[in-house]
């Protein structure tokens, strides 16, 4: 895909994500990526521990906190985020070993959970743009031993960077149902963002 007609230059995604790179590559945009802090989200999560925040507001703000880790520059700086409210309202870390992923996917089979994936893009330490995209998801009812099949796919490294399934890989054959925004559920708002670089190049 031709690149964009593109205001926001230079940009940079704050993420060493492969399928956030992905996404934006291509929608033809142009790009650098680096990524915040190793503590910023550590230590945004924690602070959530103690407050009552829901998932809309929480994607949010571990969005924001990517962002704001930034020097304040003339670069433009896009960052995304996503939870993962299981069918019980509590929140679903990456998992930190293949006994996690199993134990999560027993968790979600045959249930309903949501993704909430935020994203924030900011200039000179100013939020210009912000969105929250919800998805639905429901998954088939899986037996075990489907489940134990299924993960001896998955390679560790994307078992425990991208999460129990890739929708955009394996992990689609997992579920009945997904509404909502495709590219939020892979990771990043993309429809909501580019229609903002629209309507801003109007102007």
């Amino acid at each position: 895909m031709k690149n964009i007609r593109q205001k926001f230059k230079p940009l940079i995604l704050a993420s060493q994500s492969l399928i956030r790179k992905e996404i934006l590559e291509k929608a033809g945009l142009t790009f650098s990526c680096h990524s915040p802090k190793e503590s910023t989200e550590k230590e945004a999560k924690e602070k959530l521990s103690y407050m009552s925040f829901s998932s809309k507001e929480a994607s949010l703000f571990l969005a924001r906190s990517k962002a704001g880790c930034f020097k304040v520059s003339s670069d433009y700086i896009v960052a995304s985020d996503q939870l993962c409210e299981s069918p019980y309202n509590s929140w679903l870390n990456k998992p930190s070993s293949r006994k996690e992923a199993f134990d999560q996917l027993v968790l979600l089979s045959g249930k309903t959970h949501y993704l909430y994936t935020a994203a924030v893009l900011y200039h000179k330490g100013c939020e210009l743009w912000s969105t929250v995209q919800k998805v639905k998801l429901t998954m088939k009812s899986l037996k075990e031993d489907y489940i134990e099949t299924y993960l001896q796919k998955i390679p560790d490294k994307q078992l425990f960077s991208s999460g129990i399934y890739c929708i955009e890989k394996e992990g689609a054959a997992l579920f009945d149902k997904i509404e909502g925004d495709y590219f939020a559920a892979l990771g990043f708002p993309l429809l909501p963002f580019l229609t903002f670089i629209k309507n801003t190049d109007k102007t």
